[in-house]
């Protein structure tokens, strides 16, 4: 399985992450070959709610892809803490929608939405809360790639 972890771009000087792909699993082409189509297809979307994809590459042997650093919890790290209030399950439902409904729209499937696959970070909600008084928080709901990209064709 993939490893996701914080990393630094030397060249560019910026916090990242790398999914890498261990060197036993890239011995295996077909799921080489299916971490490359993620990222390619990953790559061409742009939405706030999708984790953006900078770079992929290979360094002795082991595969990685180079993309946003999504800061926060788990959906699944959330849901094992409390219960959702009503309008974060909203919130929360709604940015997941939006982020797959740009997939779909560009041929792609993602195949694991699960909570464990969705990043979730607090920002104050705009326009809204009392001045110098409490704010409310808003979700960013920022769902990670799949190691399967549907129907997207990749040569």
């Amino acid at each position: 399985m993939e490893e996701v972890c914080r990393a630094r771009d030397t060249r560019l000087d910026r916090i990242g992450a790398l999914k890498i792909l261990p060197v036993e699993v890239a011995a295996d082409p077909e799921r080489k070959r299916r971490f490359v189509r993620e990222a390619k297809a990953a790559s061409a979307l742009n939405h706030p709610n999708i984790a953006a994809i900078y770079e992929i590459g290979e360094s002795e042997g082991t595969h990685w892809i180079s993309m946003e650093l999504v800061e926060g919890e788990t959906l699944s790290q959330r849901l094992s803490e409390k219960s959702l209030e009503a309008r974060e399950i909203l919130d929360i439902g709604i940015q997941v929608c939006e982020a797959l409904a740009k997939a779909h729209g560009k041929g792609i499937v993602h195949r694991d939405i699960k909570p464990a696959n969705i990043m979730l970070t607090q920002m104050l909600r705009r326009g809204a809360g009392v001045p110098n008084g409490p704010q409310p928080v808003a979700w960013r709901c920022v769902c990670w790639p799949s190691a399967s990209s549907g129907t997207q064709s990749v040569a």
